[in-house]
């Protein structure tokens, strides 16, 4: 089963919620919970860019993570660091004790997470792994190789809410005995029995079960989720698809990994300014035009978008673009003038507008978790401007369901934000802040990372550090003291 979005808004999960440790800055394990609109800001060199780096690393890592996921842990092919977009280098520039292995887990339920291991090899370990509520794990598959925790699998059992809606305490408490009795069949194939642990290879499992004998027999494959339901059937004698949890665990396929499938990213630096455009010309800016240009790439929600959003900058009334093949360039103008005779703002706004415009046309092919990764997008922007992009990223969100992931510096463009939350054009628990602490320089009692939420009156639930919202005051105040002294 492909996970829609009206699944994953139906179990309220709006993208993964990702989690990593040893990676650069942050040495400690820190997650994050993407929604619609997700914020990183705090001061230089925090760890803002940092995050944005792993998720493009996992990006143009896509096909051997998913090698991952189908063929279990025995694939020879290693990760890649060569990606022109994360410039990352080797292992050791991306971890922060290069004798551990860097951890990152991709949450599917708030219990429920894949979790790889990349070692200094470039090899990468998966699991997939259900945890109750205080992180203790209660299942553990690793290829073919299935690990449980006993006691907290009936514990778990036991307060589920399928299980629990039994009619009395007794039938329930029953019910769990009942498993308890049937999964002691599962030791007589264990490797080893400990402290209520059980491991066990999954394609050992007796083939009296026709289902099950079929796919053992298609060995090359990673058949741990699989052969996982066929066990279950046949040691506990009921369809686990009934337990939320486990139907995740079943047939979550490689849905999950389409948040890093449909990432578009903008730098900070966005375009340049030419009044030509080589084709071999490598910034974002070029590449979208030439898209347009040779490819077609262009509609009418486009256009009319385009139309809407050049007006409301004030950029001017029509974009119009062109090429000449056999000079081997592109060419772009706002109602006939080339960017080169417009300030260097315009080009960054419409290289925002440009790349949204691509992602409108191309969503009849994708059509699922869309995230444009804006890095710094008010660079060059007037105060009132950067406001108007909070206006921008929420429109996109409502009418195209585009996500964003924005790390900025901006006063102005977090405070319209609360703004449009106030003025219930975007609902709270659709946008989330991420302050970013320096490793250094960490207030006592916060985490490094710490998560603010704006409320329904458009207020933020906690306090930025200092030097952001409270630093115009603060140079205010020293002005007035100079002036009275």
């Amino acid at each position: 089963m492909t996970i829609t979005n009206q699944y994953l808004k139906q179990m309220n999960i709006y993208y993964a919620t990702i989690g990593i440790e040893n990676y650069r800055i942050f040495s400690n394990y820190t997650e994050f919970e993407f929604r619609p609109i997700t914020i990183l800001t705090g001061p230089n060199n925090s760890g803002k860019s940092s995050l944005i780096k792993f998720l493009l690393l996992i990006k143009d890592n896509l096909d051997y993570f998913q090698s991952v996921r189908n063929k279990g842990n025995k694939i020879e092919k290693r990760i890649s660091f060569m990606g022109n977009t994360h410039k990352l280098n080797n292992f050791d520039s991306i971890v922060a004790n290069n004798k551990k292995p860097l951890i990152f887990k991709i949450h599917l339920l708030k219990d429920i997470y894949y979790r790889y291991v990349l070692n200094n090899n470039g090899r990468v370990e998966h699991t997939i792994n259900l945890c109750d509520k205080d992180d203790n794990e209660i299942l553990t598959l690793a290829g073919n190789e299935l690990k449980i925790n006993l006691q907290l699998f009936i514990e778990f059992f036991a307060s589920n809410p399928t299980i629990s809606s039994l009619d009395t305490f007794e039938d329930t408490i029953a019910y769990s005995e009942y498993v308890f009795e049937n999964y002691r069949k599962i030791e007589n194939y264990a490797k080893n029995s400990q402290n209520n642990i059980v491991n066990f290879d999954l394609t050992k499992i007796p083939d009296s079960n026709p289902s099950l004998k079929k796919l053992k027999r298609q060995s090359n494959e990673f058949l741990g989720v699989k052969i996982l339901e066929t066990a279950f059937e046949y040691f506990l004698d009921f369809d686990i698809d009934t337990i939320s949890e486990f139907n995740v665990i079943l047939h979550f396929d490689d849905s999950y990994l389409r948040f890093f499938t449909n990432i578009f990213y903008l730098p900070s630096i966005k375009g340049l300014q030419k009044r030509v455009y080589q084709y071999s010309d490598e910034d974002s800016l070029n590449r979208i035009i030439r898209a347009i240009n040779e490819k077609g790439f262009w509609n009418k929600t486009a256009e009319k978008f385009l139309n809407k959003w050049i007006n409301e900058f004030g950029l001017g009334k029509k974009v119009s673009f062109g090429h000449d093949q056999r000079l081997g360039v592109n060419y772009v103008f706002i109602d006939d003038k080339s960017l080169i005779d417009l300030g260097f703002g315009f080009t960054q706004i419409l290289s925002i507008l440009l790349q949204s415009c691509e992602i409108l046309v191309g969503l009849r092919y994708t059509g699922f978790n869309t995230v444009l990764i804006l890095e710094e997008p008010e660079t060059n922007l007037h105060p009132k401007f950067q406001s108007k992009l909070a206006e921008l990223v929420v429109d996109l969100y409502d009418k195209y369901k585009i996500s964003f992931l924005i790390e900025t510096h901006s006063e102005y463009l977090i405070r319209k934000l609360q703004y449009l939350t106030a003025k219930k054009e975007i609902k709270p628990d659709e946008s989330i802040i991420y302050y970013f602490h320096h490793p250094s320089h960490i207030p006592q009692g916060e985490k490094q990372v710490k998560e603010l939420h704006i409320r329904e009156d458009g207020m933020m639930d906690g306090d930025f550090g200092p030097g952001f919202f409270d630093e115009s005051t603060q140079l205010t105040l020293d002005l007035l003291k100079l002036q009275k002294n």
